[in-house]
């Protein structure tokens, strides 16, 4: 059964290599993983696991009062195309409007197009280009009352 949490201390050693993979470009290591994820003034990671195996990961960076950024979503490979991803955003989602954020920003690689379009299904829209990084930014202005999740 999938279900979504937080993140715990244990999981950080199985999702850096999925970091490392997915999102080099940030050039992750154990020791600055770790200090995101006891930062959790600006950091929060949840999981999603199917049967108690972790099957992906979201993390959430505050950037100022009532801004947050989706640094990243990966779900390990074996589990794509299964609805973790949508359920990780979701839940995410859910939580930052509780939380009070009025604004997201989702950064998403230039060539991820499965991605791209299941956050412009949850109505993100293309806010600035990084180049170098050959990433994207997409944004979503959140309302309090919306539910974030849409039919498949």
């Amino acid at each position: 059964m999938m279900a979504v949490s937080l993140l715990e201390q244990p999981d950080l050693r199985v999702i850096l290599p999925l970091i490392q993979k997915e999102f080099s470009y940030t050039q992750m290591t154990l020791i600055k993983l770790r200090m995101h994820f006891k930062d959790t003034k600006k950091f929060i990671f949840l999981k999603v696991s199917e049967d108690s195996e972790l099957a992906g990961f979201l993390e959430i960076e505050f950037l100022q009062k009532g801004l947050a950024r989706i640094n990243g979503i990966a779900i390990i490979e074996k589990f794509r195309g299964k609805g973790y991803g949508k359920s990780l955003l979701e839940n995410a989602l859910q939580l930052l409007t509780k939380m009070g954020a009025l604004k997201v920003i989702i950064l998403v690689k230039e060539d991820n197009d499965k991605a791209r379009m299941l956050y412009e299904k949850f109505g993100f829209k293309k806010y600035y280009n990084d180049k170098i990084k050959k990433v994207d930014s997409l944004s979503l202005d959140l309302n309090p009352f919306d539910q974030y999740s849409f039919a498949a």
